[in-house]
């Protein structure tokens, strides 16, 4: 209990438009989490979502932006409108004590018709070490995690 006071989750964020010629076409919104005050463990933990972030970051930068560049080009030459394709990866603290860490994270893409396509990811994560905890720590028995 006595690590609650000694270290605590801070929220990066970043907000980008890429354009094609001057025109938006995506629309990138990143956030992940880095540990203050939690030594080798928290660095690790920061570690591991700033891989994370800049693994979406990379792909939407790349393919979902080639891919939206088309979607401008075909909309303009049907004479339709086009909306900006949005990209997002936000998380939260899902609980936070007894120096243990669970956050979840969520990447979210909105493409043409609006619909987004998502994937959710959640971690626990035991502080100062900075290693995940396994299910089966957590939900004890004889499931096979």
């Amino acid at each position: 209990m006595g690590g609650e006071a000694t270290w605590e989750v801070v929220w990066n964020r970043e907000e980008r438009t890429l354009a094609l010629v001057g025109e938006p076409v995506a629309e990138l919104v990143l956030s992940w989490p880095e540990i203050k005050g939690g030594g080798r463990g928290g660095k690790r933990i920061g570690r591991y979502y700033r891989r994370m972030m800049q693994t979406w970051k990379k792909r939407w930068e790349r393919e979902l932006y080639w891919e939206a560049c088309l979607d401008l080009v075909a909309c303009r030459e049907r004479s339709r409108p086009f909306r900006p394709w949005r990209a997002v990866l936000e998380g939260e603290v899902t609980l936070q004590r007894d120096g243990l860490l669970s956050l979840r994270m969520e990447a979210r893409e909105y493409w043409t018709d609006g619909r987004p396509l998502r994937v959710s990811v959640g971690d626990v994560w035991r502080l100062p070490e900075g290693t995940p905890v396994e299910l089966k720590e957590l939900f004890p028995g004889q499931r096979l995690w």
